[in-house]
């Protein structure tokens, strides 16, 4: 087994990231791969750098020579960094505004009618034309919670959590959010789920 540390990405909407398998993202067609699970990989989304524990796999074609990352179940991983994203008490940037709103699936005008605001002011936050509010970040955070909840279950939330934060107005700079993660086996529903979880250390 490889210690890999490598950089990707994540897609700032769920295009092609709703499979619970592990794709390909070579783009040829020798059909000649190997895969190999990478004891550590380093990512960035929302601010956050995402440290991946035996999950995320490189893919490599023998025959052209070309390579890529697959990160399984990546929907659960995203819905996983929101949901303890929503739960750092840190105010969202313009740009975790706009990830998470196109992560969840939800249009600005959607989205507008549940903060009872225009969609220009939805467009104004994530452009960062003008600052969201203090009690329309709590209901925005409390709003995307109710999406992404259900597909990161290992993540301990409550709603009460938002409604008494505090929230700071930056990170500081010696203060950055890492969150280390490993895909675990839970039951849902009596039926087995891969979900993305804090590592031991991590939640200890």
């Amino acid at each position: 087994m490889m210690d890999g540390t490598r950089d990707m990405n994540i897609p700032d909407k769920k295009t092609e990231i709703m499979k619970g398998e592990i794709d390909s993202l070579i783009d040829c067609s020798c059909a000649n791969e190997t895969r190999e699970k990478l004891q550590i990989f380093h990512t960035e989304m929302l601010g956050a750098e995402v440290v991946l524990h035996d999950a995320a796999v490189r893919v490599f074609c023998v025959d052209c020579g070309n390579e890529s990352i697959s990160i399984p179940y990546l929907e659960g991983l995203i819905a996983a960094v929101a949901m303890l994203r929503i739960k750092e008490p840190t105010k969202l940037f313009s740009k975790d505004i706009r990830f998470l709103r196109k992560a969840a699936e939800m249009k600005a005008v959607t989205l507008a009618g549940k903060l009872e605001v225009t969609p220009e002011t939805i467009s104004r936050w994530e452009n960062d034309k003008a600052p969201m509010s203090a009690a329309a970040e709590k209901l925005f955070r409390l709003t995307m919670a109710e999406v992404f909840e259900d597909l990161a279950p290992c993540v301990d939330y409550s709603p009460g959590d938002i409604l008494d934060m505090n929230v700071r107005a930056c990170m500081s700079v010696d203060r950055s959010l890492i969150l280390n993660l490993e895909l675990v086996k839970c039951l849902k529903l009596n039926k087995p789920m891969n979900v993305y979880s804090l590592t031991e250390q991590e939640a200890a």
